[in-house]
């Protein structure tokens, strides 16, 4: 990420921090506190990695981020089911393009993020016992499109980071 793009991102946390600290969190409900102790510490968090760690993006922590995105509204009750599968539909048909920005941004990649294990071999497969897409027949069709778009997208993002050099990174934003 470039300098300029850094600063921007530390810029935008700090000036979010300091309309948090301008909140009299006494004065909050204790389900508003909650939420005002959780966002300062991840804005707290987000400022340690980018004055402090410099964590950089790596293949395996993208493709957590999608499984969570996939995988949260399956198992958190914020909805009826039947929106929550619909949400997970509509999450899995941005996977693709979630993947292809990702794939923008590998520069290269170390040897250990490009071995690959059994599931991304494909030994893994979408649709199990107990996944939502066997839940809601009305959902299938979508829900099987969506899942074969995203895993072309998957093998295609992994033979992609096969073929990077072996000190790759992922730089956000570039």
């Amino acid at each position: 990420m470039s300098p300029a793009n850094l600063d921007r991102q530390r810029h935008y946390y700090e000036h979010f921090r300091e309309q948090l600290n301008g909140i009299d969190a006494n004065r909050l409900t204790a389900e508003d506190q909650a939420d005002w102790n959780i966002l300062q510490d991840q804005v707290s968090l987000a400022l340690l990695d980018l004055n402090e760690l410099h964590s950089p993006l790596n293949t395996h922590s993208l493709c957590g981020d999608a499984r969570n995105a996939l995988f949260s509204p399956y198992v958190l009750e914020y909805a009826p089911l039947a929106a929550r599968l619909r949400n997970i539909v509509a999450r899995l048909q941005k996977v693709p393009l979630f993947l292809d920005q990702a794939r923008s941004n590998l520069t290269s990649a170390p040897g250990i993020w490009t071995s690959g294990n059994g599931r991304e071999r494909g030994q893994h497969r979408p649709g199990g016992q107990d996944h939502p897409g066997r839940r809601a027949a009305r959902l299938r069709d979508a829900y099987n499109l969506a899942a074969l778009s995203a895993l072309d997208a998957m093998r295609s993002s992994r033979t992609t980071s096969r073929t990077a050099s072996p000190a790759a990174t992922i730089t956000p934003g570039a």
